[in-house]
């Protein structure tokens, strides 16, 4: 037997292990965010997506980074997020508040013109969009 296709199989098998890994520590950041063990569930979070690109474990990290009132990374992973696809609704709104809490105002009006543009009559996005036009 040569060691070529040991060379090929150990990486392959340590890459499956990883990938398996990651699933298990969003399974259990999930647990953690169902028990609202929020600090827990925004590790495990990072963990998991430091080896995963997945956009509902970015999401679910910022919100619990938001409820944490970390906004500094619930913003970095509502960003991350948004990288893999556009944000919209509740979770939009919920990035410009992020931005605003950092004092990145120009940044938070673009997210929340997109969720005034979805929503026109929604009456907390009208007033947060009145207080940017305010601060300019």
């Amino acid at each position: 037997m040569t060691m070529r296709p040991m060379r090929t199989i150990i990486p392959m098998l340590l890459a499956v292990a990883l990938a398996g890994c990651a699933r298990q520590q969003l399974a259990n950041a999930d647990k953690a965010r169902d028990r609202m063990a929020f600090a827990k569930a925004a590790s495990l979070y990072e963990k998991a997506l430091a080896r995963l690109d997945d956009r509902e474990a970015a999401l679910n990290a910022a919100h619990a980074y938001r409820m944490l009132n970390r906004t500094d990374r619930a913003a970095h992973w509502y960003a991350q997020a948004d990288g893999m696809s556009p944000l919209q609704g509740e979770d939009a709104l919920a990035h410009g508040r992020m931005l605003l809490a950092e004092n990145r105002v120009s940044e938070a009006a673009s997210f929340l013109e997109r969720v005034l543009i979805d929503h026109p009559e929604d009456p907390i996005v009208r007033e947060i969009g009145f207080a940017i036009a305010d601060r300019d």
